[in-house]
């Protein structure tokens, strides 16, 4: 993946593998990038892959990049890319139950975890291709160390995003669609939240995470450690519940039952159901 000029990012898909033609249509100005040996050629007014080879282009479509990533001026060339915090002030003081310090405590963690990401790929970037192999070690190497630990800030910044998204809600419940899959996967919505808070007690140091897996089409829920020890594979991610002691001490010291009863009663349960449309709909295009 790469930025290319004003902030789209573009996913680069190997020659040879049939290009997501139902991903591309529903771009309103769907285009073709050519990456070869970073030289860059447009086909601009792609539509569905029509008029291109569908083995000819290595990249596929791009699209107006999220706002947390940011385009630095190497990353046509094959630079690193910045990624920024997002804001998140708006939930400050405006979640039930949380107290504005917790949550400003837990924002400037999260934002320290985008600084690391930047700083590690900031560092695997000064280290040239033809040397990497030597500072590569099983024991230790300069670069398998920052490539070791480069989940770790990566996974925390992105799952803290998906976790503060996922707030800010009323108790308002699950629209019918993502009842009904509830409901599918686990009985009731009851028996969900028991699971849920099973899952929490003993995912410590992690992160619980609502699955839709394409595989059985069904809802699961996914332990955490860390950042990234422990995801599944073939998981779209619907919603987010930060284990770790930092998301509750502060208010709630060690009484993660209570926590987790004021993080259901601020789930902003529209977020979630609009990831199961998604997923749901990537799912169906596959």
């Amino acid at each position: 993946m790469g930025v290319l000029p004003g902030n789209r990012v573009v996913f680069d898909r190997p020659g040879g593998l049939r290009p997501p033609v139902g991903f591309v249509r529903n771009f309103a100005q769907p285009e073709a990038v050519l990456l070869r040996s970073q030289t860059i050629s447009w086909a601009a007014g792609l539509q569905r892959g029509r008029g291109v080879s569908r083995t000819s282009f290595a990249t596929l479509a791009f699209f107006d990049a999220p706002p947390g990533l940011r385009r630095t001026e190497s990353a046509v060339e094959g630079g690193t890319m910045t990624i920024e915090a997002k804001k998140y002030d708006d939930l400050v003081g405006n979640l039930e139950g949380f107290s504005p310090k917790q949550i400003e405590q837990h924002i400037k963690l999260y934002q320290g975890y985008v600084k690391k990401i930047n700083e590690i790929r900031a560092e695997m970037e000064k280290i040239p291709f033809g040397e990497r192999k030597d500072k590569a070690n099983f024991s230790f190497g300069k670069y398998s160390e920052l490539k070791r630990r480069e989940s770790v800030p990566y996974n925390g910044t992105y799952l803290h995003e998906m976790y503060f998204d996922n707030l800010g809600g009323s108790r308002a419940k699950p629209k019918a669609d993502l009842t009904r899959a509830i409901e599918g996967a686990f009985g009731s919505q009851s028996n969900w939240e028991e699971d849920l808070r099973a899952c929490a007690e003993t995912a410590t140091g992690g992160w619980v995470l609502l699955t839709y897996d394409r595989i059985d089409e069904k809802l699961h829920h996914n332990q955490v450690w860390e950042h990234s020890n422990g995801i599944m594979l073939n998981q779209e991610h619907l919603l987010a519940l930060d284990t770790w002691e930092h998301a509750f001490m502060i208010d709630f010291g060690t009484d993660k039952k209570s926590y987790l009863t004021a993080f259901l009663a601020n789930v902003n349960w529209k977020v979630v159901a609009e990831r199961l449309d998604k997923a749901t709909q990537r799912a169906r295009a596959a």
